[in-house]
């Protein structure tokens, strides 16, 4: 019993220290952890010292599924909802947020959000396993990664209808679906609607975001780039960007501004007057678009995209919109339809600026080939036949071509690693633009 209140006060003093839990606030918090857990206080002065605090979550999780106050299929889930009692309540820290925008600017405001997003363990750690490698490209660098886990698709339900609705606020989670006690949101108001920002439980890239309307409604090319322009001022260290498919509910998304396209220089400069318009030295083909004020922007970057989403069919445009202290700048990536490959179909959004991601599945994909090209003489008629593994036997037969066979498995492992890059680069040349029709394409769609 003693171990269980030393803990307590353990958790007590993370949130006191890491998540502004003030005296009063403290007292509470320890009288509902003494009822959740169903344990008598001490009125021994127990230790107070700064202790992991995924060790002393674990251990309290242990406790009460040990005790039978929660099921074992659950226990995933506890430690959430013991952070959710000492971290500020959702009104709280959307108070926070606001009394800090307004006497600390914005700079500070969103510090505190992101902190707190990820003190609260909210932002959850990615999973080890993870693997991510560069790739030199003709005009700057790729990052390829392959996650440790995939980030679930966006699913209908009954309650809460899908993952960007209000709803999933102190949502308790279900077996197979993740609690929601510690998710906060702020209200923002974007092109004159309100829609409530978060960070992702699930982060591919650095501090990742996402901002959902208030109704569960369907999205589609009504998206606003007045929306992503109001979004961006709100996190100066981010951009705000969507994609065209359709989604169940309307949401905008970003990150911190540290894709590898943000270090690309400019290539040529159509034109500077009111706004400048100029294309990067990047392996995609990406327009940016810099303005003064804001309206101009907007409305530059949303006739650029429509006239290039019906200037061919498959066309793609990907917004990356973000300010500066003098300036309003979209980096928008046009894609044309291309060439189907073994990895993707077309690269995704984050794919067109820097981090190409690919699905998790890849990584026994790759461990097959590497099992392969290990053998003393390479089976291709297996490979062939292997539901699988064929659509790799290209790969393999110039692996092997290159290199031989019974490759050591940390050549085999090179050479594949260096296949995904090559196919990634290539897909790159194949759904760019040509740089004459590209400033075609910018000169008609501003008139």
């Amino acid at each position: 019993m003693e171990i269980v209140n030393e803990d307590i006060e353990s958790l007590l003093l993370y949130g006191e220290r890491e998540l502004d839990l003030s005296p009063a606030g403290k007292a509470f918090a320890r009288n509902r952890l003494l009822e959740l857990l169903q344990t008598e206080p001490s009125y021994e002065e127990l230790r107070q010292e700064k202790t992991d605090i995924e060790t002393v979550l674990d251990r309290l999780t242990a406790y009460a599924v040990e005790n039978g106050i929660v099921d074992e299929e659950l226990a995933d889930k506890f430690p959430d909802r013991l952070m959710n009692i000492v971290m500020p309540s959702q009104d709280d820290a959307a108070h926070t947020y606001s009394r800090l925008h307004r006497d600390a600017g914005r700079v500070a405001a969103e510090k505190y959000f992101s902190y707190l997003s990820k003190a609260s363990r909210y932002v959850k750690k990615a999973k080890p396993g993870s693997i991510g490698w560069p790739v030199v490209g003709e005009s700057g660098d790729f990052t390829v990664l392959i996650p440790s886990e995939d980030r679930a698709e966006e699913e209908s339900g009954f309650y809460p209808q899908c993952p960007y609705c209000l709803e999933n606020i102190g949502f308790c989670g279900l077996p197979g679906q993740p609690a929601q006690y510690t998710k906060r949101v702020l209200p923002f108001d974007l092109d004159g609607e309100t829609w409530y920002f978060s960070y992702r439980q699930k982060q591919i890239v650095a501090d990742e975001f996402v901002a959902a309307t208030e109704k569960h409604r369907p999205s589609g090319e009504g998206r606003s780039v007045a929306a992503m322009a109001d979004l961006a001022e709100k996190v100066p260290s981010g951009f705000a960007g969507a994609t065209p498919e359709p989604k169940e509910h309307e949401f905008l998304f970003g990150a911190k501004r540290a894709l590898p396209i943000f270090t690309r220089p400019v290539k040529k400069v159509f034109f500077d007057g009111d706004y400048k318009v100029s294309v990067l030295d990047w392996n995609f083909s990406v327009v940016r678009l810099e303005c003064y004020i804001k309206k101009d922007l907007v409305h530059a970057a949303a006739k650029l995209m429509k006239y290039w989403r019906n200037y061919a069919e498959g066309n793609v445009a990907y917004p990356a919109v973000y300010c500066t202290d003098t300036s309003y700048i979209a980096d928008i990536a046009l894609l044309k339809a291309g060439q189907k490959n073994v990895l993707f179909d077309k690269p995704d959004y984050y794919g067109a600026f820097g981090v190409i991601v690919l699905p998790r599945s890849l990584k026994e994909d790759i461990l097959g080939l590497v099992a392969a090209l290990g053998e003393k003489k390479v089976d291709f008629q297996r490979i062939h036949d292997s539901e699988r593994l064929g659509k790799y036997l290209e790969w393999v037969i110039q692996i092997a071509a290159a290199r031989g066979a019974g490759l050591p498995r940390e050549k085999a492992l090179e050479s594949i690693l260096s296949m995904i890059g090559e196919t990634c680069i290539a897909a790159a040349k194949d759904f760019s633009v040509d740089d004459k029709e590209l400033e075609r394409v910018v000169v008609e769609s501003q008139k």
